[in-house]
């Protein structure tokens, strides 16, 4: 509209320009058709006729001078200067007519001139002031700067119902995509929007829908992922592409004794200080293939593990360890039985050969010594038919074949068959048997592998006793079981023999042992009744002083 009012006023302003001077022109020609032939009445006829026209009349002489201006009193004409000079008047005298714009010193304001020949010689020139142009121009510039503003107001209200329309629409999509953005995957956009923003709407809210699925079935794939972690028995840690952990499941860090706070995010060989696994790692990472190793901890405590990483597609690896301890202490308790068997066979067998081929050779005809042969023979034969046996009840405890036949056994009952039958042992060696134990107590057992327990550790303690000395059971209910106590007042387990005293061929005194029959198996063979019946078994000991074997089984 600007640009609309200074084009236009500029052009209504020149078309009223030449308008004007149209009229001016044609104004001039008539006067000066009617002019006075002389000078004389001039200036009379010039004030007359500006009346009548509105128009500043001037009469000019053929040499230029005034002889009539409605605009001055007669005696002025005579100091006004000589209009020669003037370019319409100039025109006029050459017999054409002439219009010019100038500003008038005389009337100090802007005029038009028009000029046109007279016919005895001369000119008339007729000057009108551009103020009546000027009012029309602002006139019409006035009204369309009122029209302008009525437009731009209803403009603005165009543009506030229009930007309305739109910006609620848009901010009801912003509120609802901040929704989902804060994590409210059931923000649902108002329904009814129009255009295309309801269909960006319904697109927002689809991808809402599906976002929510896939937030929840990641959600339910991770808390599955993290059951498992947790819940398994092998140690898993994840490491990314700088070898820095990722995650670690619970196992793991009870492992290494660490927590998991204090592990994610820091490079593994810094969190958990375990060089060979770190070259595991680290050798997997940079050859993007499977590796596994054989690694050992010594801290908390000795632990052997088989340690298998793989890497990750994405980028980094994980490191699965499986506790192979238990197996590895098997091994050595499988070798070291072999050795111990072995070595506890062979002393018989190599005694039996011996006497065997002395009496092959002769010695069968030797009669005061022959027979002292057969007795150590036979001797041998019984002590390996002893630990034949025990090593069969000891197999058969420990796999499970002979599970304990549970039975309410009155143990004062049990605890008297089992004297019985080492009295004439105890007889022999001075040792007192002496037994405290409250009749009516029971304990839910086997009735034979109780008297087995009782026997062996009765037997124990009478064979390693001093002679004189005493043999002293106990019996009390406690919560939930009974212990049962065996002291003795022998010499005694050295302190570095207690860890130790309950493994298979273990002796304190291996030449009394053997001396007095034992095969090394009987404590282990309590330990495992014991712990079938799911008590436990334990000793205390002071070297010169006797020992104390006790156990626990439910009442």
């Amino acid at each position: 509209m600007g640009l609309t009012d200074l084009l236009l006023t500029r052009a209504l302003r020149r078309q009223f320009v030449d308008e004007l001077t149209e009229s001016l022109l044609t104004q001039a020609s008539l006067i000066a058709a009617g002019a006075p032939a002389g000078p004389k009445g001039l200036q009379e006829s010039a004030r007359l006729l500006s009346r009548r026209s509105s128009c500043r009349v001037t009469f000019v002489g053929p040499d230029g001078a005034v002889l009539g201006d409605s605009s001055l009193s007669a005696d002025s004409l005579r100091t006004v200067e000589n209009h020669r000079d003037r370019p319409e008047v100039r025109e006029a005298l050459q017999g054409r007519p002439g219009h010019i714009i100038r500003y008038s010193g005389t009337v100090h304001e802007g005029m038009l001139y028009a000029a046109a020949p007279m016919a005895g010689g001369g000119a008339v020139r007729v000057a009108m002031s551009l103020k009546a142009v000027d009012r029309k121009v602002s006139g019409i510039r006035k009204a369309i700067v009122s029209i302008t503003l009525v437009m731009v107001f209803a403009a603005l209200l165009a543009a506030l119902w229009l930007s309305r329309s739109i910006s609620r629409p848009v901010a009801e999509l912003c509120r609802t995509a901040e929704r989902l953005a804060q994590g409210d995957y059931g923000a649902k956009v108002r329904p009814g929007l129009p255009d295309e923003h309801g269909r960006l709407g319904d697109i927002l809210d689809l991808l809402a829908e599906r976002v929510r699925d896939a937030i929840g079935s990641l959600s339910r794939e991770k808390a599955q992922l993290s059951g498992i972690l947790s819940n398994m028995v092998e140690g898993v840690v994840a490491v990314d592409g700088g070898g820095r952990i990722l995650e670690m499941n619970p196992a793991l860090c009870r492992i290494f004794g660490v927590r998991r706070e204090d592990c994610v995010g820091r490079p593994f060989l810094e969190a958990l200080r375990h060089n060979k696994l770190e070259v595991l790692l680290q050798s997997v990472l940079d050859e993007v293939s499977p590796h596994r190793d054989e690694v050992r901890l010594f801290s908390p405590e000795e632990m052997a593990f088989e340690a298998q990483a793989v890497p990750l597609d994405g980028g980094g690896a994980v490191l699965v360890l499986h506790d192979i301890t238990r197996l590895r202490r098997l091994e050595a308790v499988r070798k070291d039985f072999v050795a111990s068997a072995s070595h506890e066979l062979r002393t018989p067998l190599a005694s039996i050969k011996a006497f065997a081929e002395t009496l092959r050779t002769g010695g069968i005809e030797d009669a005061a010594h022959r027979m002292e042969f057969v007795e150590i023979i036979e001797k041998d034969a019984q002590r390996m038919t002893r630990l034949v046996d025990d090593l069969l009840d000891l197999s058969a405890i420990e796999s499970g074949r002979r599970a304990p036949k549970l039975e309410q056994v009155l143990l004062s009952e049990a605890l008297e068959e089992v004297s019985v039958s080492l009295r004439p042992l105890a007889d022999r060696g001075g040792v007192r048997l002496d037994l405290r134990v409250p009749r009516g107590l029971e304990i839910r057992a086997d009735r034979d592998q109780l008297k087995q327990v009782l026997t062996n550790l009765m037997d124990n303690a009478v064979k390693f006793n001093k002679e004189g000395g005493e043999v002293a059971v106990c019996a009390a209910a406690e919560a939930g079981g009974v212990r049962v106590s065996v002291r003795d007042t022998g010499t005694g387990i050295p302190a570095d023999g207690l860890p130790r005293i309950f493994e298979r061929f273990y002796r304190v005194d291996k030449a009394r042992s053997r001396e007095l029959g034992g095969t090394g198996l009987g404590l282990s063979i309590v330990k495992h009744i014991v712990e079938a019946h799911g008590g436990s078994v334990a000793v205390e000991s002071e070297p010169g002083k006797g020992s104390t074997f006790h156990f626990t089984l439910p009442a």
